[in-house]
């Protein structure tokens, strides 16, 4: 909330640190409370390891704070990612400890504790600063601080301040904390210090603060051996029940100042080497390094001419509720057009870029995505299915009629992720009069085409070699190049092409998922996203070059557009996926699970009292088990690759899944209770994610026992293979399958069929004598029968974004083999109302609960100003 400048007292002739608030947090009444709070809450504290303030004050309209300059390095980088020493991580602990004892006795907790807000000294004195989070306790008597007091500055529960890798769990949830948060936050960086690695880091924001909520640390000793007593008191400090912790910081300061004394007194260890120890070699490597770096930099510039400074500046373009998806600038930038989940569906919008509010295009109850601006501000290009499968459309960007533009082969329902690759960021010749998109080829690839506007013509660019798929096009701005993206085997790749045709040249190929390039202003360059560091994230790619460059640090931003002045415009996405129990009879939902991760496709237990499911939450998909009366759960594999899709054996001892343990995904089995693993079926399964999109290959165990059905490859295509219970006689028996489930036996199968044209069919086979009866046309997704074979529950998919679950009735066959009929028209018991969408799961046994999953996404625009 403040930067902070070096500066000169003038007066005394000293050096001062002057902290000054951010302009743009200035009209923000509490962000100045705080900031206030902060230099009166610390001036009242006289400690020799707390900052000292010097003047609070107003200038030119800039509020700061003049504090005492402590020379040396922050906590953090001293820790740099390696243990400290036992002396010296204890040494700072101590001086840590005592400076917030003498702040919790004056009613003051730091709450934003962290090795960032440390300072250590050449000498090893420690200096905690940053109090602008601090909370004033109530205290019984006034005293010299009750000054202090009378700001009333209380944060509200609800409310989450402070850095969430060293938070206490009650500051997690945003309720009301005390002097005990502080304690588990100074238990977060005592481990860090003597591990060198974070308590509770993890890939995302969301999970580090579900871990911080609902997760152990790794042991102390597993990583770094140590006396077990500061194992012990560490441990005290990270529970999560804060009647559990050291009750006083007081007492933790005496606890650690016994543990220092009695590790002087100990007898001295043989030498070893230690990071924290080997300075003189990493001063001398680092010198090497940096000679180099130099020598390297000289050359760079010499070819390349001076470099640009970086002064980029990240500023939000929306924040409503729901997800803003894919920006397109207008020519001029001055206005993006997005689309937007505000009323459900995804819909087309535009609103200025400086501010303001947005105008709502299209308001059909299908989704309307990847809004495309054309060079001349005539129309928007975007993508939708109204019915009779993926298609471009216009509309002007003031509102109007749309026109089908072009087919692109791709259902809405069976490739909802397809048609976010149609169109590329900038998919428009400069002219305004062609268009390049991605269409679905009769061999299941997709391939780049252009139309013309003008005269209609189609004309294929690239020809995707066997297992890729080409998409994502982007017309370079001075109209010679079109860069697109080419995905294998779940990986991609970038290349360009001369846009009149002719052959493609990658640019990068490696393991990761490089998708939707988009040209810089000077067609130099390509901005792409890339989980080349972890989640997705925006990175830039020199065209002749190949120089990589990291934009954004992510997690999950993507979609990257570029203005003509060279703006950045991305999306920042985030989402929630939990899972619920709806009562079929009323309505009634339970939410389940409460941890911050990924929990997909859960099926009950055959006597009902677990659910199986996988979730993300140890860092990769896995299965897990839930016991629904004691509320307990275990993690049932833990293996390097995904694990995905459980489902009971009917005798609930054995549960099949799909895994990529050799490779490619394939159908596993194992005991209900853990262990004996063994692959059931070697058919590869055609996974296109391990989220969501797995839903289509759930393996099936038929309700009497006697087989299993997966959907894998064949020779025809993708299918719904049986085979016998221990995987034996596997042969394909449905082709051209969406979603599936067993009807009753092993001998009955309901499924959804798409069809060339119209909407897909849900289908009831008798897989014997080869009978098959249309139940329903209807946009489906994740089908689930009931246990007595009388309702069908599936998600209702005419929009991705707004998906509900529906019940509908079957009339029994009349005989023992006959096939059901549909019994009336189907009935929707939950309702999203545009705030979330599900995903399906299974029936309780008695067929009174279905288990599913609730998807809540949210994402917003950014740009990137002043992007060189």
């Amino acid at each position: 909330m403040g930067v902070v400048y070096r500066a000169i007292d003038t007066h005394l002739d000293r050096p001062v640190a002057i902290k000054v608030l951010r302009p743009e947090s200035v009209a923000n009444p509490d962000c100045k409370r705080r900031f206030v709070q902060e230099a009166k809450a610390a001036s009242a504290l006289n400690h020799p390891n707390i900052i000292h303030i010097y003047d609070i004050d107003t200038a030119g309209g800039a509020d700061f704070i003049a504090m005492e300059y402590v020379p040396g390095k922050c906590l953090e980088r001293v820790i740099g990612g390696m243990a400290l020493g036992l002396n010296e991580a204890l040494k700072y602990a101590v001086q840590i400890a005592d400076a917030l004892a003498k702040a919790h006795a004056a009613g003051i907790v730091h709450r934003d504790l962290k090795p960032a807000n440390v300072m250590v000294t050449e000498e090893g004195h420690v200096k905690v600063l940053d109090f602008g989070l601090a909370k004033l306790t109530e205290r019984a008597e006034p005293d010299d601080a009750a000054a202090t007091e009378t700001l009333a500055a209380r944060t509200e529960e609800g409310t989450i301040l402070g850095t969430i890798a060293y938070m206490s769990p009650e500051q997690a949830a945003g309720k009301r904390v005390d002097a005990r948060s502080d304690i588990f936050s100074l238990g977060s960086m005592l481990y860090e210090m003597v591990t060198g690695r974070r308590a509770f880091q993890r890939e995302t924001r969301m999970s580090t603060l579900g871990a911080v909520m609902h997760e152990e640390p790794p042991p102390v000793s597993g990583i770094q051996p140590g006396p077990a007593e500061l194992e012990r008191l560490i441990a005290r400090c990270l529970k999560k029940e804060p009647e559990r912790r050291i009750q006083t910081m007081a007492d933790l300061k005496v606890a650690l100042e016994e543990l220092r004394e009695e590790s002087h007194s100990a007898r001295p260890a043989p030498p070893q080497p230690s990071p924290s120890r080997g300075w003189k070699t990493a001063a001398a490597l680092a010198s090497l390094a940096a000679a180099a770096a130099l020598v390297a930099v000289y050359f760079l510039q010499r070819d390349r001419g001076p470099a640009t400074p970086t002064s980029w500046m990240i500023k939000p373009l929306t924040s409503f509720s729901g997800w803003e998806h894919s920006p397109t600038w207008s020519p001029d930038g001055t206005l993006i057009a997005y689309s937007h989940t505000a009323e459900g569906t995804m819909d087309i919008y535009v609103k200025p870029a400086g501010g303001g509010d947005p105008v709502r295009l299209t308001k059909h109850p299908s989704d309307e995505l990847s809004p495309r601006w054309s060079p001349d501000g005539r129309y928007l290009a975007f993508m939708a299915d109204f019915g009779t499968g993926g298609s471009i459309y216009l509309i002007p960007p003031l509102g109007g009629a749309e026109r089908k533009l072009v087919d692109t082969g791709i259902s809405s329902l069976t490739r909802i992720v397809e048609l976010l690759y149609v169109l590329g960021a900038m998919p428009w010749s400069p002219d305004s009069q062609e268009l390049v998109f991605s269409r679905l080829q009769p061999s299941g690839q997709s391939a780049v085409w252009k139309v013309n506007l003008s005269t209609g013509a189609e004309t294929q660019l690239t020809s995707p070699p066997p297992g890729a798929h080409d998409g994502m096009a982007s017309w370079s701005w001075n109209g010679e190049q079109v860069a697109f993206m080419r995905r294998t085997s779940g990986r991609g790749s970038l290349w360009v092409i001369p846009a009149r045709g002719g052959s493609p040249r990658q640019l990068l190929g490696d393991q990761f998922n490089n998708m939707a390039p988009a040209w810089s202003a000077d067609n130099r360059r390509l901005v792409f996203q890339s989980n080349r560091a972890g989640p997705m994230s925006i990175w830039e790619l020199g065209v002749d070059s190949g120089r990589l460059r990291q934009l954004t640090t992510g997690p999950w931003e993507w979609w990257p557009t570029v203005a003509r002045d060279g703006r950045v415009a991305y999306e920042q996405f985030g989402h929630q996926l939990h899972l619920y129990t709806v009562q079929v009879d009323t309505g009634a939902e339970e939410r389940i699970t409460s941890h911050t991760h990924e929990n997909l496709f859960a099926r009950f237990s055959p006597d009902g009292k677990r659910i199986a499911y996988h979730s993300d939450r140890s860092g990769n998909r896995e299965i897990w088990l839930r016991n629904l009366e004691t509320k307990t759960e275990r993690q049932l594999t833990n293996h390097p690759a995904m694990d995905l899709n459980p489902d009971w054996s009917p005798d609930g001892r054995q549960i099949a899944f799909v895994s990529n343990r050799e490779g490619q995904y394939q159908l596993w089995v194992m005991d209900a209770e853990g262990g004996a693993v063994r692959r059931l079926a070697e058919q590869s399964v055609p996974v296109l994610g391990q989220g969501w999109e797995s839903g289509r290959v759930v393996p099936r165990w038929a309700p009497d026992g006697k087989a299993i059905a997966y959907v894998a490859a064949s020779d025809r295509g993708s299918a719904i293979w049986v085979a016998d219970a221990d995987g034996r006689n596997a042969r394909p028996r449905i082709y051209r399958p969406l979603y599936y489930d067993w009807y009753r036996d092993s001998r009955r199968i309901l499924y959804l069929r798409a069809m060339e044209k119209g909407l897909p069919e849900l289908r009831a086979v008798d897989l014997e004598s080869g009978e098959e009866a249309v139940l329903l046309q209807e946009q489906i997704m994740e089908l689930m029968v009931s246990p007595d074979g009388r309702t069908a529950a599936y998600s209702h998919a005419l929009s991705h974004f707004n998906m509900n679950l529906f019940l509908l009735p079957l009339q029994p066959p009349a005989s023992p083999h006959g096939l059901p009929r549909a019994a009336g028209a189907p009935k929707q018991i939950t309702d999203s109302r545009g705030a979330w969408h599900v995903h399906g799961g299974g029936w309780s046994p008695d067929g009174k609960r279905i288990i599913y999953t609730r998807d809540t996404d949210q994402g917003d625009i950014y740009s990137i100003e002043n992007y060189r």
